[in-house]
């Protein structure tokens, strides 16, 4: 175990998971113990790596065989996944899946649709999706996105202003024109599906549909809203991402009900992150992969998306760690950030598999376990999956 760890920790697909760790020992043959460089009550969701034998990951051409349905085999340039003769249970019915290389998803789509290619999956992080005629299914992710707020703005500084913000927007309009649907609406920062919510009051409590009257209630007395003076803000958003211009769109078609006019500035990936770190923008459109902890330290204390947020507001940051180590319940930190609203979350954003007409019966597909409960899938006995 401490083995794989190690091996775990060095990769790129594992590594930001395990940073929070900062050492695995065995004290027996029984006991494997992880000590922590902060307290963090969800860290066991970060354990999620391959267990292998020691010394038999130490080359990526030599990565050990596990114990699933399938191993990875190459043929000259033909690449497969062939049934593990290690694995200890029913032979699952497809006995090979072919795999075929291409750099562009959706490439890879039309492929579905053409027969050449039974089945795919994208992340979507293009920014767009495609229309298919095959079977789709789409596949969550624990991707943010969200809407950052510059409180040097003079109306944004106020964290009641921050909050009537989020009133404002419709997320199921944005995940509906600004996603295509490839989302699910989120008003807190954590993963809509994540199972800690589930006993969470604050989280029965949030809406996602717009609430305008409430909206300009708490704007009013700033001077803002329906019946006061205009308020003109300017939006940054990346311009390599239709899903995040379109949503700028709805997202200023929406502010305009509360007399917020709304200039949306689409730009390269230099200019947009040369205006963020120069504070150079009232809004902007961002997104952020979440860990399987739901570690938000990337909106905290100068990480990668607190643009706009202030590093000396330590209240927030404070309770947030303190949930973290088990001091404070998660229902005390998510009231203070629908207080505070330091940033306006908007969703979750999903990723898409696709199959052909041969394959029926498919489930058990995540991020982590694409060809999901396989050996259930029922597959034409005439054609090869690909």
């Amino acid at each position: 175990m401490v083995y794989s760890y190690e091996r775990a920790a060095a990769s790129t697909l594992y590594g930001d998971h395990l940073k929070n760790i900062d050492e695995c020992y065995a004290p027996d043959d029984v006991t494997v113990l992880f000590s922590l460089y902060e307290p963090d009550v969800n860290m066991l969701n970060a354990l999620i790596f391959p267990v292998v034998k020691s010394g038999t990951a130490d080359k990526e051409d030599d990565l050990p065989v596990s114990c699933g349905h399938y191993c990875f085999t190459q043929d000259g340039i033909r690449l497969s996944l062939t049934l593990n003769q290690q694995f200890d249970g029913d032979p699952a019915p497809v006995g090979v899946v072919r795999l075929t290389e291409v750099t562009d998803s959706t490439v890879l789509e039309t492929l579905v649709d053409a027969g050449e290619v039974t089945f795919c999956y994208s992340d979507l992080s293009h920014g767009s999706a495609k229309r298919t005629y095959a079977a789709a299914t789409d596949i969550y992710l624990n991707n943010l996105v969200f809407l950052g707020v510059n409180r040097k703005n003079v109306n944004f500084g106020i964290a009641e202003m921050r909050r009537a913000l989020s009133l404002a927007l419709d997320r199921q309009e944005i995940v509906s024109a600004g996603f295509q649907n490839f989302a699910r609406s989120a008003v807190l920062p954590f993963n809509t599906s994540w199972s800690a919510l589930a006993d969470s009051a604050v989280a029965a409590e949030q809406s996602f549909r717009v609430d305008l009257e409430q909206a300009n209630a708490i704007m009013a007395p700033y001077g803002a809203g329906s019946d006061q003076a205009e308020c003109f803000v300017r939006l940054l958003c990346p311009d390599s991402n239709s899903f995040l211009r379109n949503t700028a769109g709805v997202i200023a078609k929406q502010l305009a009900k509360v007399n917020i006019t709304v200039t949306v500035e689409n730009v390269d990936r230099y200019d947009y992150f040369t205006a963020l770190s120069e504070e150079d923008y009232d809004l902007y459109l961002g997104e952020v992969k979440l860990t399987p902890t739901m570690d938000l330290s990337p909106f905290l204390n100068y990480g990668s998306a607190s643009y706009g947020i202030d590093p000396e507001d330590g209240d927030l940051n404070s309770l947030y760690f303190r949930y973290r180590g088990g001091e404070a319940t998660l229902d005390e930190f998510l009231t203070a950030f629908v207080a505070e609203m330091p940033f306006v979350p908007l969703c979750f954003r999903n990723g898409r598999m696709c199959y052909s007409s041969d394959v029926s019966s498919v489930s058990g597909v995540s991020e982590y376990r694409l060809f999901g409960d396989i050996d259930k899938w029922e597959i034409n006995a005439d054609h090869a999956l690909g």
